[in-house]
């Protein structure tokens, strides 16, 4: 229990229903420490997913620099019995040294614990948020496939069991073919002149005794027998009959309705990413992914030009989203992650006035800038962190660093130089 602000167990979310004339929302049951970290969305009535505000608001926290959330908007959100809910998402960060003159300082050490504590709250909660939406998805998928399974119409399977029908009506229609050969004892294929499609097709005897399948088989026209039939040559005592062959047709790309699947037949291998992605704007739901990568030990010199740091060891890619060889994380699905980044500079080459710096570049350019600016000859912390949205194809990001005055080294600790990213 934090000695400073107690923060109970707690999800840092509240649902809210609107009332007539309501434009004033909280103060909710929950402690913030800014009013950035708060996040504000709005339902229907008859709504499912949660959308953001059409309407301005303003967040304030009641009771000081740290209170209770209060959302107050320019007019009503919505209709009454429309909903309003107010959660917590902070970005990880650290904003206070604990430390004055080589000791630790309780206050600030309480504070910064206090933030770390409800970053794992909100963590927690939306980690269980992203379960919740992907069984949905499954049992949606599910319950399409039984609809369209029970969906098809009698009429359609009365048609496709006359089509059966009619096409063993064909085969009793059409009379075998029968070719006659003379055995010699030396020979061993024989021409059929017509492709009876295999072995299985053809019936045949020699000297009126039925032959084997495995005595015979078939390649094109031509019936090769295992051992040449004994014969003078002369009396045609080979018959070989075989019945019309039925080419089997394949459906043309693109022509198979959801009619004609069996359920149970489509699952998450067989859905076309877009087709996906759009399922889960329909139902509200969010990408769910998180990517930690470091250097695994490997320190990289950095010269006053930027040059890419490389993060070659995952140590989590829930989504596959992060390709640690090139350093590059690309989501596959157009989403906004929160990405920061943290390199500790070392020492050497340090002097006072440097500036080092910590840059986040989307497709090439510097969309983000974090810095440390060196007091004598010591290392430090750059850090950077931005909300960045990816196309799902071709968007993706990397980590620069840059150093003023001599080379600059970028330690290689995993607890000192990693990336973070998480969807949001």
């Amino acid at each position: 229990m934090s000695v400073l602000h107690p923060l109970p167990r707690s999800s840092r979310r509240s649902d809210l229903d609107v009332l007539p004339a309501q434009v004033a929302f909280g103060p909710v049951d929950w402690l913030a420490f800014d009013p950035l970290d708060v996040a504000v969305f709005v339902r229907a009535v008859d709504g499912i997913a949660w959308v953001a505000p059409a309407v301005p608001y303003t967040v304030t926290l009641d009771g000081g620099d740290v209170g209770f959330p209060v959302v107050t908007f320019d007019a009503m959100p919505g209709l009454a019995g429309s909903h309003v809910r107010i959660e917590g998402r902070r970005v990880h960060g650290r904003t206070t040294d604990v430390t004055r003159a080589a000791a630790l300082v309780s206050a600030f050490l309480e504070r910064e614990e206090d933030l770390q504590a409800l970053v794992l709250q909100e963590l927690r909660r939306d980690i269980d948020d992203a379960n919740v939406p992907a069984q949905a998805l499954n049992d949606a998928v599910a319950a399409a496939q039984a609809s369209a399974a029970i969906a098809v119409p009698a009429a359609d399977r009365a048609e496709d069991a006359a089509a059966d029908a009619a096409d063993w009506a064909a085969v009793a229609r059409n009379n075998f073919v029968v070719r006659a050969f003379a055995g010699n004892g030396a020979t061993v294929a024989f021409d059929l002149g017509i492709d009876p499609g295999s072995a299985n097709n053809c019936f045949v005897t020699v000297n009126g005794a039925p032959q084997r399948l495995d005595a015979y088989s078939v390649n094109g026209t031509i019936l090769t027998f295992t051992a040449a039939p004994a014969g003078d040559g002369v009396a045609q005592n080979i018959e070989v009959r075989f019945g019309s062959r039925f080419a089997v047709g394949t459906p043309a790309d693109g022509s198979v309705s959801k009619l004609k699947l069996a359920a149970s037949s489509v699952d998450e291998t067989k859905i076309d990413p877009a087709a996906a992605a759009a399922i889960r704007t329909l139902l509200g739901i969010k990408p769910s992914a998180y990517v930690s990568a470091h250097k695994n030990g490997t320190s990289q010199t950095t010269i006053t030009a930027a040059v890419k740091v490389t993060f070659t060891t995952e140590a989590r890619d829930t989504a596959t989203w992060y390709d640690a060889p090139n350093s590059r994380l690309q989501p596959n699905v157009a989403c906004t992650m929160a990405v920061r980044a943290v390199l500790y500079f070392s020492s050497a080459g340090m002097a006072t006035g440097d500036e080092c710096l910590a840059l986040i570049r989307k497709n090439g350019a510097t969309i983000a800038t974090g810095s440390f600016r060196a007091e004598g000859a010591t290392g430090g912390q750059a850090e950077v962190s931005f909300d960045v949205e990816f196309n799902g194809s071709t968007d993706y990001v990397e980590i620069f660093a840059q150093g003023s005055g001599s080379a600059k080294t970028v330690l290689g600790g995993a607890d000192v130089s990693y990336l973070q990213a998480k969807a949001v």
